[in-house]
C-alpha cells in the first residue's frame, strides 16, 4: 500500500469540503465520506438527510456495529485504491473512526481537523445552504454544532472535541482559500515524502 490516507474531521462549515477539494485538485487521489453511508442508510428508511437524522443513525450503527464502523465500511472501498497518492475519507465525527483508521494505515494516515470561529462557520452554513440548513436560525445551529461536539451525546456518538484533541493537525480556517490551500499543502507533504 502506497498511498497516504487523509481523514478529515472538522465543525459544521469549517472547511472539510474545500480541504477535500483541495487534494482532490492537487494529487491522484480518491474520496470517500463516512456520511455517505449514513446518507444510504437514511434513503433505504425513506428518511430526510438533514443533519439531526443523519447524527443519529450514526450513532445508531456505532452503537450496533462498534464506535469505528463507518471507518470500517469505508476502509473496503480505501483499500482499492492501490495506485492512487492520497485517498481522503471526509467527515469523520467519532474518535473510534480515527483510531481505527490509525490502527490500519498505521504511519500512511494523517488527520487534519479543520476549524473556524462559530459565527463565521455559521455564515457559511447559511450561503451553502446544504439540505436543512437554509434558513436554519443561528440558535439551532449553535445546538447542532454542539451535539457534533459531543454535548448529549453517547460515548460512541459524535465527539468533534476528542477528534479534535487526537487529530495530528488542526487547521484554523478563518481567512482565504488559498491560505487554507496553502496550510493543507504544507502538511501533506511532509507526509508524502
Amino acid at each position: 500500500m502506497s498511498f497516504l490516507v487523509v481523514g478529515l474531521a472538522g465543525t459544521i462549515a469549517g472547511g472539510k469540503g474545500a480541504a477535500r477539494e483541495i487534494l482532490e485538485k492537487n494529487y491522484d487521489s480518491s474520496s470517500f465520506s463516512l456520511s455517505d453511508a449514513i446518507r444510504n442508510e437514511a434513503r433505504k428508511r425513506g428518511l430526510e438527510t438533514n443533519r439531526d437524522n443523519l447524527i443519529a443513525i450514526g450513532n445508531e450503527l456505532r452503537s450496533k456495529e462498534g464506535p469505528d464502523a463507518l471507518a470500517v465500511r469505508i476502509s473496503k472501498k480505501v483499500d482499492l485504491e492501490k495506485n492512487k497518492e492520497v485517498v481522503v475519507v471526509d467527515s469523520i465525527r467519532a474518535p473510534g473512526e480515527i483510531n481505527f483508521l490509525r490502527s490500519k494505515y498505521k504511519d500512511r494516515c494523517l488527520i487534519l481537523f479543520i476549524d473556524a470561529p462559530v459565527k463565521m462557520r455559521y455564515e457559511r452554513a447559511v450561503a451553502r445552504a446544504r439540505e436543512g440548513e437554509q434558513k436554519l436560525p443561528f440558535k439551532e445551529f449553535k445546538r447542532q454544532d454542539d451535539e457534533g461536539l459531543g454535548k448529549n451525546q453517547p460515548a460512541w456518538g459524535n465527539n468533534l472535541t476528542e477528534c479534535r484533541r487526537i487529530a495530528d493537525f488542526v487547521i484554523m480556517n478563518k481567512e482565504t482559500k488559498e491560505k487554507l490551500e496553502k496550510n493543507v499543502q504544507e502538511i501533506v507533504k511532509r507526509y508524502l515524502k
